[in-house]
């Protein structure tokens, strides 16, 4: 009669690698999800005038600090019929020129 081969990968092993490799991919799909839909990157913060002007960055590939407090100010600061000095009083001058 022969043995069954000792090797490192038998059936039970597979199967708990399986399983604890299913549960760690879905609990990151779930957290992923659960992140995106309580706000992620585009979780809205009140509007604080210093701090959106320290954000200032002059490379176009940075990241968008000031998403969050872009819907606070689009709500509930701005309102229709500014003008333009006004507008540029909460959130700093126009860097398009």
């Amino acid at each position: 009669m022969s043995t069954p081969a000792s090797g490192f990968w038998t059936p039970w092993r597979i199967t708990w690698t399986s399983i604890a490799s299913t549960t760690a991919l879905v609990a990151t799909f779930i957290g992923r999800q659960y992140w995106l839909f309580t706000g992620g990157i585009f979780r809205t913060s009140a509007f604080n005038g210093a701090e959106w002007k320290s954000l200032n960055k002059n490379t176009a590939d940075s990241p968008c600090y000031k998403g969050g407090m872009a819907h606070d100010i689009r709500t509930n600061i701005l309102q229709k019929g500014l003008t333009q000095a006004e507008v540029e009083k909460f959130i700093g001058g126009s860097r398009l020129h």
